[in-house]
């Protein structure tokens, strides 16, 4: 962890210098090492066991329709994540899946971490949901993602809005799978899978991981 961390701070000491070609050598180089390093981490197996669990009905409703600022929605990251089942977690940090359903709301605005479960997706029920996309979007050639991994950090979302069934119905003209539904936009994949256990509702990530998942992230492909 600290050779990604020390890695990282000169690949940004050297762009603050004069381009040259010993720096962009020397830059190539590091950032061929800290890739090497990031995919290494997906070799880091996660210290707790996966606890998806009840619907908590603890958490209390406070202002769950409030919108965030367009402007400030994509920079508020406080490293909350969400586990979701497959193929449903990879649909959605592909953009493939816009909005998720859930029996509760949430005060959270901002990247919002998407993990996905352990549990092995059906293969009838992935190629279901594709197909119940293909014919949302009305487009035969629409891309999916290539695997539905489980048990790791897949990308992040932005959650603009968390709407009731009412609201969400008159502003998209739909019909809500869920008593509240979470906006999301700005979907990212990342570059490498993160092993990573589950947890109920909205939780932190391990604060090593979120650094660096945060660092994987500028290697993606939006």
């Amino acid at each position: 962890m600290k050779k990604v961390e020390a890695l990282h701070k000169n690949l940004q000491k050297e762009s603050e210098l004069k381009s040259s070609a010993s720096v962009l050598a020397q830059k190539n180089k590091s950032n061929n090492e800290l890739a090497e390093l990031l995919v290494q981490m997906r070799h880091k197996k996660p210290k707790e066991k996966e606890d998806l669990g009840e619907e908590d009905e603890k958490m209390p409703i406070i202002k769950y329709n409030t919108k965030m600022l367009d402007e400030v929605a994509p920079f508020t990251d406080q490293g909350l994540c969400l586990s979701m089942h497959q193929p449903y977690a990879s649909l959605l940090v592909a953009g493939v899946k816009m909005d998720e359903g859930r029996v509760w709301p949430t005060t959270h605005r901002g990247r919002l971490w998407i993990a996905a479960a352990a549990k092995e997706p059906d293969e009838e029920e992935v190629l279901a949901l594709e197909n119940y996309y293909r014919e949302f979007y009305k487009d035969d050639m629409l891309k999916f993602p290539k695997e539905y991994p489980t048990g790791c950090l897949l990308g992040c979302v932005t959650v603009e809005d968390c709407l009731d069934q009412e609201a969400y119905k008159e502003t998209y003209g739909r019909e809500a799978s869920s008593p509240y539904m979470l906006v999301c936009s700005n979907p990212i994949i990342l570059p490498v899978f993160y092993p990573i256990s589950g947890k109920n509702k909205i939780y932190p990530l391990d604060k090593e991981i979120h650094k660096y998942a945060k660092i994987a992230l500028q290697y993606s492909q939006y």
